[in-house]
């Protein structure tokens, strides 16, 4: 019962991010070149989503709802998140994105899903030269009450504001019929938001860990590499995000085969390998950290996802300064 439940939410999770098109180097180009930033505000809705799920479970259930893992500010997690940022730069989109755009029929973003699961394997064979500070080791929530209760009544008010203020938004002549504004673009864009919102908040007190396809990459390989015992629960959410994401795809009609190119092959290769590596130090993709990190209340998630886009941002800055001065 408890795997189909999980199947459930992970299913409607890719489902309903599939059409939102959710990627931390697209938001980062929206914000750099100036243009409407829709998709930072879609992952930083979702974020609060999910939050507005497991804060008050934490709240109401302290003996048994456990933090994140959280990792202090080091020299290793800003370089992983620095790495990570230029790779999902080459890669032309983070962890989420490359799972989008291969629903999408971009064959050649298998690369970089190859890509991570070698950068990873990599790290795994140098991981004892490499100390990361681990703050607490998914602490119980009893006893933090007093800071919780702020916290909740803080992140209700964030999503009853962004709800009031993005339909205030958008009640335009074009939608003012109800049944106009349900079927519009628009709304369905941020509703299938808030439904990949609750379903990460919701697999987060379920699962208790990450959920993500990155996390299963690194379960896999760690358990290989170490003889651990694999965890399968991370299998089945994985398989269903990609069946529910597959499933938008058809039904949108917008799965088109594209034929990959060996030297855009080769360079997907290459990013997703120093995605991988970073995963080993931040530790976690961005995946992770959206899904599991925040939700989790995990202190590093925050700091590692600004360092991401900022050196996705200074990559965007370079290259577009130097195509301008070659024009």
């Amino acid at each position: 019962m408890i795997y189909f439940l999980m199947f459930s939410l992970a299913f409607w999770a890719g489902f309903s991010v599939r059409r939102a098109s959710l990627c931390l180097v697209r938001a980062t180009h929206e914000i750099v070149h100036r243009k409407p930033a829709k998709t930072m505000f879609f992952i930083m809705h979702a974020m609060v989503v999910a939050l507005s799920i497991t804060i008050p479970a934490m709240v109401v259930f302290p003996d048994f709802i456990l933090l994140a893992p959280s990792y202090g500010l080091s020299t290793f997690l800003i370089m992983g998140a620095c790495l990570y940022g230029v790779g999902s730069s080459i890669n032309g989109s983070c962890a989420l994105g490359t799972l989008n755009q291969l629903m999408s029929g971009k064959i050649e973003f298998l690369a970089s899903i190859i890509g991570i699961a070698i950068g990873f394997f990599g790290f795994l064979t140098i991981q004892d030269w490499i100390s990361l500070d681990k703050l607490q080791s998914a602490k119980m929530i009893n006893g933090k009450i007093i800071f919780f209760v702020p916290l909740i009544l803080l992140v209700w008010s964030i999503t009853i504001f962004q709800t009031y203020k993005f339909f205030k938004t958008h009640q335009g002549n074009k939608l003012r019929k109800l049944k106009q504004y349900i079927t519009s673009s628009v709304a369905r864009d941020y509703v299938g938001i808030s439904i990949f919102g609750f379903c990460s908040g919701a697999l987060y007190l379920i699962l208790g860990g990450s959920w993500d396809y990155t996390s299963l990459i690194q379960s896999v390989e760690t358990s290989i590499y170490t003889s651990r015992v694999f965890n399968l629960p991370i299998l089945v959410t994985t398989i269903a995000l990609i069946f529910g994401m597959g499933a938008a795809s058809i039904l949108s009609k917008d799965f088109q085969y594209q034929k990959p190119e060996f030297l855009s092959f080769v360079s997907k290769l290459i990013a997703g390998s120093m995605m991988g590596v970073a995963v080993g130090l931040i530790p976690g993709g961005n995946d992770t950290l959206i899904l599991h990190g925040i939700p989790g209340l995990a202190i590093h998630a925050p700091i590692a996802l600004v360092v991401m886009m900022a050196s996705i941002a200074a990559i965007m800055w370079i290259s577009k300064t130097f195509s301008n001065s070659k024009a």
